[in-house]
């Protein structure tokens, strides 16, 4: 035994031979280059891959190692269980994927537009708000360069407004420019084709739509109270006075004029407005004109008319249709010359009645109606 035990050092070499049977009393029968080369380390220093148990360093254990190898693997077979979900989630990627390329190659339609004086463009309707029985406002989203700064709409200008299905187009003055949209205060007539294809619009319809196109070349003092005109008007000095006369929704050039002229502290003219309506139900901004006058009594006047008041018991304006007495006791000394000038706006036969008829929109035709015999003249009216 003694002679077998001394031969294993030389067959297999230290390294493979167990702790417990390589010890001290062997190294002795080992060669001087072999103890030289293979130092003994302290038995807390070798390394062991199992734990240190008689079992793990019994003689029959001594060239076992576990390896992935040792035990097949088992393969478990997939389920519909584990299937579904799978299925499930693919089908939800694809649809999200195909639903955004479809809708970027024939719904999306861009970033909003820019408003062009001179190309019709379709803006989007993004919201829709009654204000009378017949008017409504109509919120449409745009693209404003250079943001909301003063100056970067002309004051007052208006848009055309096309109806493709008959490819007529009419004149609307936007009551604002905000935030990346602009509001069109719409009254419904009944021969009117434009306003009726505008009340039948739905949030998410595109509309043709071109401007702001200046109505008049508006500068601060050029008139002391809301009046206007197309024609070249010289700049006159401080105490110029200006009226409006404005039927229906004839208000809104008047009212993004009101709202310019009063946001601006250092433009003094004063403004006096005539509104005439049907009923005061029918009356479109009234709390927001009633704010302007509470706010800015000392430069903003009005004066409402209506032709039938409803029995309306509170009711303090006029009553009748606009007439020579009204402008008369409303409207500026027409004596004032280039200081005075006054605005009118409405359907056809209400500027016809007030101040003479309008040919197109580019003339504004000779003076007739109650201003001209008022003693007003044509450089002192102007008509929307």
């Amino acid at each position: 035994m003694k002679n077998v035990t001394s031969l294993l050092p030389r067959l297999l070499g230290p390294s493979r031979i167990s702790p417990s049977i390589f010890s001290k009393r062997y190294i002795a029968s080992f060669p001087t280059t072999l103890r030289q080369r293979t130092p003994l380390l302290p038995r807390n220093l070798i390394p062991l891959t199992h734990p240190t148990t008689p079992t793990s360093l019994s003689p029959l254990r001594l060239f076992q190692r576990r390896t992935i190898y040792d035990e097949p693997l088992k393969v478990k077979r997939a389920t519909m269980n584990d299937i579904i979900p799978i299925c499930i989630f693919i089908g939800m990627v694809v649809f999200v994927v195909g639903y955004d390329a479809y809708y970027y190659i024939y719904e999306w339609d861009g970033p909003p537009a820019a408003l062009s004086p001179t190309e019709f463009r379709k803006f989007t309707v993004q919201e829709i708000i009654p204000i009378t029985h017949d008017t409504q406002l109509i919120r449409f989203t745009y693209f404003q360069p250079g943001g909301n700064k003063v100056g970067t709409v002309p004051m007052p200008s208006h848009v055309i407004v096309k109806d493709d299905t008959c490819q007529i187009a009419r004149a609307y003055t936007p009551i604002n420019y905000t935030d990346g949209f602009f509001d069109l205060l719409v009254k419904r007539y009944p021969e009117g084709s434009v306003s009726r294809f505008l009340h039948g619009a739905k949030v998410g319809d595109r509309i043709e739509i071109r401007g702001p196109i200046q109505s008049f070349p508006y500068t601060p003092n050029m008139v002391e109270e809301l009046g206007m005109t197309h024609w070249e008007l010289t700049q006159p000095p401080y105490g110029t006075y200006q009226a409006q006369v404005a039927a229906g929704t004839g208000i809104t050039p008047m009212y993004q004029l009101i709202k310019r002229i009063l946001k601006d502290r250092k433009d003094k003219t004063k403004i006096t407005l005539v509104f005439a309506n049907k009923t005061p139900d029918d009356i479109p901004l009234w709390n927001e004109l009633r704010t302007l006058e509470a706010h800015h009594a000392e430069y903003f006047q009005m004066y409402y008319t209506v032709d039938d008041t409803k029995g309306e018991k509170d009711w303090t304006g006029g009553v009748g249709f606009v007439d020579q007495r009204m402008l008369k006791a409303y409207m500026p000394d027409p004596a004032k010359g280039d200081k005075s000038a006054v605005l009118v706006c409405g359907p056809e036969g209400f500027v016809r009645h007030v101040a003479g008829g309008k040919p197109n929109e580019e003339e504004q035709g000779p003076l007739g109606g109650l201003l001209k015999s008022l003693g007003f003249t044509e450089r002192q009216v102007f008509k929307f």
